[in-house]
């Protein structure tokens, strides 16, 4: 007997849907362009503390060293925050954490705005901070598990939104006289309050811990997991220095504070660019050589920076060279624990120590050694950093593919 339309229509809809992976995350466009823009804003707001040390010493009437303190206490917040994303993630929906995280930000750029004294601005920094990383690490988790199609693209561009902000933030604050930096504070907490409206477009559900169980976890997760720490550690120190003492580096060595600043600002536009390409590039080379071959560049650059001449080219091309890292180290990962974005979240609180780590490792190198060290400094993080990243290659391929095949079944 013929079936008609109307029953094949039946038929489809009554028909059991595809088992699919209920922590898998989605991202509309226009969330997608609210993570971007994230990564954007906590650039801008990371990148802004150097230009204006000497504002806030003004402002508040405080020595520079103290003034100095702020970045200190917004990475505090940042420790903290990382955490806060972490637990969030694996209870709460993604676009709940975001959306607070966001908030949070705006609340404390309003209390950096509007304080008039150096213990309700040094909260506020803290408040600040907080929201800054519970993004940080939140929305890379939240990357980590969506469809592996298109995976080390979206890391790729939405960290390429940090670099666009680190290079926004020291613009801004050009001209800005002392009186009026809350100004820029007062745009951070307006945007981050637009930006939270745009996370309603992203599918993620709370990732608990029993999700994992669903599958066996990859053979050797903890040594991986340690790895990836101690690898992630070591390139936040390396970014960190590089960004820190840059400028200083230059200067001291016979270039102008403008030429020094220009460069300074050149590392971070060619870091950014260069992850809009990281995507292009995952199609034709796997995250592993492509990490590999990054810190090897990156090594070379740093090296490169020894010779005066060659400095204010090679600080660029580092940045160039770091680009792949942070982003295909994360689709590693994903990549040999596929089960575990927990891992993640771990790594990214990590390696925060990184950027309290090395440049407080060259301080104590540039003291004993003078500024022409910090090149030198540079090059051995590079180096110890591809070797930690390079014992990875000996993951047997049979447990990445016995891992990989555990999640595909259980989506």
């Amino acid at each position: 007997m013929r079936r008609s339309v109307v029953d094949f229509a039946v038929d489809f809809a009554v028909a059991p849907a595809p088992r699919r992976d209920p922590t898998t995350v989605t991202f509309t466009p226009v969330a997608f362009a609210g993570a971007v823009g994230t990564f954007v804003l906590i650039g801008v707001t990371s990148s802004l503390f150097g230009p204006l040390l000497g504002t806030f010493a003004h402002h508040f009437a405080v020595s520079l060293a103290t003034a100095g303190t702020a970045l200190s206490l917004y990475y505090v917040g940042g420790v903290a925050g990382v955490g806060a994303g972490w637990l969030g993630v694996a209870r709460l929906p993604g676009a709940t954490v975001v959306s607070g995280a966001l908030l949070t930000m705006s609340i404390g750029a309003i209390g950096v705005a509007l304080a008039r004294g150096w213990t309700v601005f040094a909260v506020a920094l803290v408040v600040l901070g907080l929201g800054f990383g519970a993004l940080a690490t939140a929305i890379n988790s939240l990357l980590a598990r969506t469809m592996e199609d298109g995976r080390a693209r979206r890391l790729s561009v939405v960290n390429a939104g940090f670099g666009v902000g680190a290079v926004a933030g020291p613009l801004l604050s050009i001209g800005v006289h002392v009186h009026h930096f809350a100004t820029i504070f007062i745009g951070v907490a307006v945007l981050g309050a637009v930006l939270a409206a745009s996370t309603r477009g992203l599918h993620a559900p709370a990732h608990h811990a029993e999700h994992s169980r669903h599958g066996e976890r990859p053979a050797g997760r903890t040594r991986i997991l340690v790895t990836f720490v101690v690898a992630y550690v070591l390139y936040e120190a390396l970014e960190s220095s590089a960004s820190g003492w840059m400028a200083t580096h230059l200067h001291r060595t016979g270039y102008s504070v403008t030429v020094s600043a220009v460069i300074n600002a050149g590392f971070w536009a060619a870091l950014a660019a260069a992850r809009f390409a990281g995507g292009p590039a995952h199609r034709r080379w796997r995250e592993g050589p492509l990490v590999l071959a990054s810190l090897i560049g990156a090594a070379v650059c740093a090296a490169g920076a020894l010779a005066h001449d060659l400095a204010p080219v090679a600080y660029p091309l580092l940045g160039v060279a770091l680009a792949s890292v942070f982003p295909m180290g994360v689709v590693w990962y994903a990549r040999l624990s596929p089960r575990d974005s927990d891992g993640v979240s771990m790594v990214m609180l990590f390696a925060m120590l990184g950027g309290v780590i090395g440049p407080g490792g060259v301080d104590v190198a540039v003291a004993h050694l003078g500024v022409r060290v910090v090149p030198v400094a540079l090059t051995v993080l590079a180096i110890l950093d591809l070797a930690v990243f390079a014992s990875l290659a000996r993951v047997p391929r049979r447990r990445v593919a016995r891992a990989s095949s555990t999640a595909t079944d259980a989506a």
